[in-house]
């Protein structure tokens, strides 16, 4: 989803807990950057040491809106088999 919720200026951040409490109705909007950012930086910083996605900067790219919702095992799968298709043949 489109915020600004961890710089100030407008990414495609991927849905996660910070992101769902920062764009609700009630909460107060975001500093302009750099000083958002720096307000969310401890923040950031400790999900980064604790592998804590939720509260993590995470960004996604222009095509994430192509991505398909499956399992990691599936889409690996499906690589492995193009990738041999493409070099066998």
């Amino acid at each position: 989803m489109v915020s600004r919720v961890f710089s100030g200026r407008a990414g495609r951040s991927i849905v996660n807990d910070y992101v769902l409490a920062a764009t609700g109705a009630d909460a107060p909007e975001p500093a302009p950057y750099p000083v958002q950012r720096g307000l969310t930086a401890a923040m950031r910083a400790a999900a980064q040491t604790e592998g804590d996605i939720s509260r993590m900067q995470a960004w996604a790219g222009q095509s994430a809106v192509l991505a398909r919702a499956e399992p990691a095992a599936a889409i690996m799968r499906r690589v492995w088999e193009e990738g041999a298709k493409t070099l066998l043949g």
